[in-house]
């Protein structure tokens, strides 16, 4: 027996390949799938590889659901045997992976094997196990070595999953903010009405087949920008469709796949096709999607991509010293839209706060000495967070907040010496009622050496100011207390 003969053999009788067979018979797929009497060949194997791919590919029943359709909501009866079968047709997969017959499969097998191993690549899918994640990590890394020593045909895979799996599933969902050629559109024409009784019909990739979106998002982690530019109108429509959907889980997924294509896209591009002006007027609306009217943690996930997306948006459309003019007067709109806009609507949520104010930090570092426009507006929030009588319940907040007090004194320091006395006061009390809080947590000492951290380079700002020294030494020996954090001297 050759050993082609034996791996067909061991795979065929092996649990793995019974396990699927069950669930073909269960789900009236055709399980004719035994290997024909004599020496496998190539077909054989491509057919049984092919089967094991139809079998593990996501069904119905782990896709969303319109609520408008009448049609009756597929069951899954066990969610961990389902996900176990799909788990056991990827060990199978890569039990063939050694097979000699796999190295000649032609264009179309490849893409489709690619296609069903891509379908893995995301754990926050719901047919997606920690084992078979790893499986089909292994096994695409392997299959992206293999090809890419022929560019010629990486290329022709990657144009083809694009053109041949993702694109008649977005088919239907078309925008009008573009043209045929991935352009944006002079004059769009209005959205067209979309009956409550089609909108099912119109999204296949959402209510049929929803790995496709996990398959587009490894698609564009893969090309580079080469590929991404010869493949344009293939790419955007999806991006777009996603980031217009009501669901949050499918702008979130738009925000991921536009990232991962912003960072392969060269300004000129941007400029040439307008779509720069088109993706930052589709993010910014999502800034506001906040409790109660968006669930917490669903906000927390969006706004957390949308941010990061905004300003790498920002960066790819403006990259030149030049340009630095346009690029800080669209950070300040997602400054005022989102941060501040945002605090003042959903505040009282801790999480969300947490999450802006730490945005806050990452938006300084990208503007610079010019956030001074901005600092009248952001210390009266930093110091309510750092004055609340309750603040210590929730440190992180409170680490966010001295983080990015830290971040002003960086980059706004001259402006510091008008501001310095509320800035002292907020550090202060925060600090005074960590060092009195009972049973302090770790997370609560750290933020009481950080804010020891800022004091000191609050007064290293300020070095030339001799008033202030004096007004240190005063509060600190009007209260013994403060001694420590005032002049790094322990209290007697």
């Amino acid at each position: 027996m050759s050993p082609v003969d034996s791996l067909v053999a061991q795979i065929t009788q092996s649990p793995e390949y019974k396990t699927l067979a069950a669930e073909a018979h269960t789900r009236g797929i055709a399980a004719d799938v035994s290997l024909e009497k004599g020496s496998p060949d190539k077909a054989t194997v491509a057919r049984l590889r092919g089967w094991v791919a139809e079998m593990i590919l996501p069904t119905e029943a782990f896709a969303g659901r319109s609520p408008y359709s009448d049609e009756p909501i597929p069951v899954l009866v066990d969610v961990e045997r389902t996900r176990g079968v799909k788990a056991a047709g990827l060990r199978l997969l890569v039990r063939l992976q050694v097979c000699p017959f796999v190295l000649e499969d032609g264009e179309e097998e490849e893409a489709l094997m690619i296609t069903c191993l891509a379908s893995f690549t995301n754990e926050r899918d719901a047919w997606v196990t920690h084992g078979a994640y790893e499986d089909a990590r292994a096994l695409l890394l392997a299959t992206i070595e293999r090809i890419k020593g022929s560019p010629k045909l990486y290329q022709i895979l990657m144009t083809r999953i694009l053109q041949h799996q993702v694109k008649p599933l977005f088919a239907k969902s078309k925008t009008p903010l573009l043209t045929a050629q991935g352009r944006k559109a002079i004059h769009p024409l209005p959205a067209a009405f979309e009956t409550i009784d089609v909108e099912a019909g119109n999204k296949p990739w959402k209510y049929r087949s929803p790995h496709i979106v996990t398959v587009f998002k490894w698609v564009l982690d893969q090309i580079d920008a080469p590929l991404v530019e010869s493949n344009w109108p293939l790419i955007i429509p999806p991006i777009l469709t996603l980031l217009d959907d009501a669901s949050v889980e499918c702008k979130i997924r738009g925000c991921e796949s536009l990232l991962s294509l912003l960072k392969k896209t060269h300004s000129s591009l941007l400029e040439r096709t307008g779509l720069g002006e088109v993706f930052h007027n589709a993010l910014l609306p999502l800034l506001l999607y906040l409790p109660t009217l968006t669930p917490e943690e669903e906000s927390l996930l969006l706004l957390e991509v949308v941010y990061t997306t905004l300003i790498e948006l920002a960066r790819a459309r403006h990259p030149a010293d030049g340009q630095r003019y346009l690029r800080l007067k669209t950070l300040d709109q997602v400054f005022r839209y989102g941060i501040l806009q945002g605090y003042s609507h959903a505040g009282e949520h801790v999480k969300i706060a947490n999450l802006l104010v730490q945005k806050m930090t990452s938006m300084i570092h990208e503007m610079g000495i010019h956030f001074v426009k901005h600092l009248n507006r952001v210390l009266p929030i930093l110091s309510l967070i750092l004055m609340a009588p309750l603040g210590t319940a929730y440190p992180p907040l409170l680490m966010a907040a001295v983080q990015t007090i830290q971040t002003i004194l960086l980059y706004a320091w001259p402006r510091v010496p008008f501001h310095k006395a509320d800035i002292l006061e907020s550090l202060v009390i925060c600090w005074h009622k960590i060092d009195e809080e009972k049973g302090r947590t770790q997370q609560l000492e750290i933020v009481r050496q950080r804010i020891e951290e800022t004091v000191g380079l609050l007064a290293a700002i300020s070095k030339k100011d001799a008033s202030f020294g004096e007004e240190i030494q005063a509060l600190a020996d009007a209260d013994s207390r403060l001694q420590q954090l005032l002049t790094g001297k322990e209290s007697t």
